[in-house]
């Protein structure tokens, strides 16, 4: 049963007391909302007895964004009830089963607007590192407007308002992050001197909490049995979903580790497969077992087999585990934790490493078994068919689909204007072709399926977006003489398609490919042209009449 202090009706009553003022309806239902879907989930603390529940974060930002809304109100779009609903809901998107659908219906569209801008991307399975991820999602903020950088602002100061119950790395973390990369968006998005001022002094404060904390703190020693380990486990994940940088930290705390890394296998040739470290992405790749120590620790490939057994190397004055992980049937992983010449400690066998490591796992798999239930719901939303694995293998959110989905209508819409321009000067006096009636004009827009998989072939160190695939439309000519093909090239460079909005692309690295001149291996022969096309659109006043 949830403690008295943490109930709906006691959270209330903080809103409106610390507020002053009555809740209205709309921030009841919001809260109503917020307590249902953080429900089983705590805040992280140094010690599993002191388990907090996560409601009183969001609560805890409310009541921050309320005490310093009179400072910024005239910098914000919003009112206080909306910011409240924000703060009270700006981890719901990220961190439970709540949907854009439930947050729309309880607290409005400018809410879960807001919301989305603070609610960082997934990372998947694989994609982009930590680093990457935490400088596009202050991108994402900042874009999100002057209302969300607020409000973060807020989550940030009630983040680092606790230095004595958080774990000192995790506090470290946070108020690096505060520092680097939230505190500089109020110079891009001013709320005025004085609340610039607060935000300033309290990660000041913290910084200095931070600096006490390793100082004299000293970090709880590793469990003395899988019991224990166990127990552990099962608070540092606080009924959250993980993700592979959260279960490597979790294992270096729990077993002791110098360093741990989680590899995904990839490739087709079983003798030479190739690791990915699934929990750095900028790490090098490892192509067999190295005894590399450090970023990038041993690992052990299955000669002749893409299946990794358990197994014990002893090499350089380490010891590494190599631990197969099941995450789903789509990839086949291997957690790798390096320990110190004494070794590991005396209770952690192979086996009781292979159970934590899957313990941890299964985290994962819910974490990635609701993405992708969440991406299937808003793809039926929209109409789209979309393969399951390939969405989980790119990354894709359901916002990103949203965004997709309309950025494939502007495709469709670019290519009726490409089309109409061709058509014109086909029929014009211009092009007097005697074999123009065997030029044939087709297009297509890429299928949601095949953008995915393009943006998966060139993941790396971060997934690009689908608007720089340059091909996501297209329009073809077929042209029964290399004539025909050089009018439509030169009309599609002349004035006329400029005028209507239609150029060679001024970005694009080589926007005219001649494969004329240069066949392909294939015998392939064409004229690609890379165009931008401006949608222009018109808005009509209604004309007022003149007396």
């Amino acid at each position: 049963m949830a403690s008295p202090t943490f109930s709906y009706q006691a959270l209330l009553q903080t809103l409106e007391k610390d507020c002053k003022t009555a809740a209205s309806q709309r921030v009841r239902k919001t809260l109503r909302l917020a307590c249902d879907g953080h429900r089983g989930q705590f805040r992280d603390t140094r010690t599993p007895d002191a388990r907090v529940p996560f409601i009183v974060h969001p609560v805890g930002t409310a009541l921050l964004a309320a005490k310093y809304f009179p400072m910024v109100q005239n910098s914000l779009a919003d009112d206080l009830e909306t910011v409240v609903c924000i703060a009270l809901t700006h981890d719901l998107l990220e961190d439970t089963q709540i949907d854009q659908s439930a947050l729309d219906k309880t607290a409005g569209p400018e809410v879960r607007l807001a919301v989305e801008a603070l609610t960082k991307p997934p990372a998947g399975v694989i994609g982009k590192s930590k680093d990457t991820r935490n400088r596009e999602f202050a991108d994402q903020i900042m874009k999100g407007g002057p209302t969300a950088v607020f409000v973060k602002m807020c989550d940030i100061m009630h983040n680092i308002s606790r230095p004595n119950t958080t774990p000192p790395r995790l506090f470290r973390s946070v108020v690096d992050k505060a520092q680097k990369l939230y505190l500089p968006l109020l110079t891009q998005c001013p709320l005025g001197n004085e609340f610039a001022d607060v935000v300033r002094t309290s990660i000041a404060k913290a910084e200095q909490d931070a600096l006490n904390a390793e100082r004299f703190a000293k970090e709880k020693p590793v469990p003395k049995c899988l019991d224990e380990a166990i127990s552990e486990c099962m608070a540092a994940s606080g009924g959250k979903v993980l993700e592979l940088h959260d279960i490597t930290s979790i294992l270096d705390r729990v077993c002791g580790t110098l360093n741990t890394s989680i590899w995904v296998v990839g490739g087709t040739n079983a003798d030479t497969l190739k690791l990915v470290n699934a929990s750095n992405p900028n790490a090098i790749e490892s192509e067999s077992f190295q005894g590399v120590v450090g970023d990038s620790p041993a690992i052990l490939t299955g000669k002749g087999s893409s299946k990794f057994p358990i197994l014990t190397k002893a090499e350089l004055g380490v010891t590494t585990f190599v631990i197969p992980m099941q995450v789903g049937p789509a990839k086949t992983f291997v957690a790798t934790l390096v320990f110190s010449h004494e070794g590991p400690p005396k209770w952690l066998t192979l086996d009781a490493a292979a159970l934590i490591v899957q313990f941890l796992a299964h985290r994962l798999i819910l974490s990635e078994s609701d993405r992708r239930a969440r991406v299937a719901t808003e793809a039926a939303k929209l109409g789209i068919q979309i393969d399951a694995e390939l969405a989980a293998e790119s990354g894709i959110t359901p916002p990103d689909l949203l965004r997709l989905s309309h950025w494939r209508i502007r495709c469709s819409q670019a290519i009726e204007t490409v089309r109409s321009l061709l058509n014109f000067h086909l029929l014009s006096e211009v092009s007097r072709d005697p074999l123009r009636q065997m030029i044939r004009i087709d297009s297509r827009v890429k299928t949601v399926n095949s953008i995915l998989r393009k943006m998966t072939l060139r993941i790396k160190e971060s997934t690009p977006r689908f608007e720089d695939i340059e091909d996501s439309a297209g329009v073809r000519v077929i042209c029964p003489t290399l004539a025909s093909m050089k009018q439509f090239e030169e009309f599609l460079q002349g004035e006329k398609a400029d005028t209507a909005g239609c150029r060679l692309h001024p970005t694009i690295d080589r926007p005219k490919r001649d494969f004329i001149s240069n066949p392909t291996v294939d015998g392939y022969r064409a004229f690609h042209l890379v165009l931008e096309v401006v949608l222009l659109s018109i808005v009509l006043d209604e004309l007022q009449p003149v007396l």
